[in-house]
């Protein structure tokens, strides 16, 4: 999926891009940078900053993924407007890439993000009960002992998952939904741990996390469901 529209920028750039957006006053040395990065003329939004940013100063709907790509972690939020076109942050390298999309492309934008393809069924159809703490410690850790202990819980329903994990062959991803002017209220959720012996979803229960084999069909359903109140 190409992007209508993309740049990178550092993470001060982009803190301050969303300052001024927020009507709030910068410093002139940053209203210069806007200036000559093609973001601001005159004090004023350029087109060129307007079509990267329209779903961003006018959202309805905010998505939010996070995901450990075998200890790489990475993050993007998603702000989708009324007329369903996007603008997606990405951190990558510890800078902002910012693309605009054009309308209803943001669930294709998931997939490409997500590398949701074909996969193998993990057998037998089990179920494996983790504390919900790891899973969440995972999410944001580079910490090679947390997936660790996750492969060993699992591997005696699933060897070669246990395996491929060991192998670095692996991703853990979260993704929710909200309403762009309900901050604290999630709408839905997803989670999943993606290997190449197949994808399981993971369902809180408490302060447990119950792991199932899925279907790419069902994650697939299942993220569908999440994203579509936002798009």
């Amino acid at each position: 999926m190409r992007a209508n529209a993309n740049v990178i920028l550092s993470e001060r750039v982009w803190d301050n891009l969303h300052t001024f957006l927020k009507d709030e006053r910068l410093p002139e040395s940053c209203m210069a940078e806007l200036t000559r990065l093609g973001f601001l003329e005159r004090g004023l939004l350029t087109d060129v900053g307007q079509s990267l940013l329209a779903a961003y100063i006018e959202p309805v709907g905010y998505v939010q993924l996070i995901l450990n790509d075998a200890g790489v972690l990475r993050h993007a939020a998603a702000w989708i407007d009324q007329d369903k076109k996007s603008s997606v942050a990405q951190i990558v390298d510890g800078d902002i890439a910012i693309s605009s999309y054009r309308p209803a492309e943001f669930p294709v934008v998931m997939i490409d993000l997500l590398d949701i393809g074909p996969r193998r069924i993990a057998h037998p159809p089990a179920e494996v009960t983790v504390p919900k703490e790891w899973v969440l410690e995972l999410l944001e850790s580079t910490d090679a002992g947390l997936d660790g202990r996750l492969a060993r819980e699992i591997g005696a329903s699933w060897p070669e998952a246990c395996n491929a994990m060991y192998d670095g062959d692996w991703k853990l991803w979260f993704v929710y939904s909200r309403s762009a002017k309900e901050a604290q209220q999630i709408r839905a959720s997803v989670c999943v741990l993606d290997t190449s012996s197949g994808y399981f979803s993971i369902v809180s229960n408490g302060d447990a996390a119950i792991i199932r084999p899925a279907t790419t069909l069902q994650v697939w359903c299942a993220l569908a469901e999440v994203i579509a109140p936002a798009t």
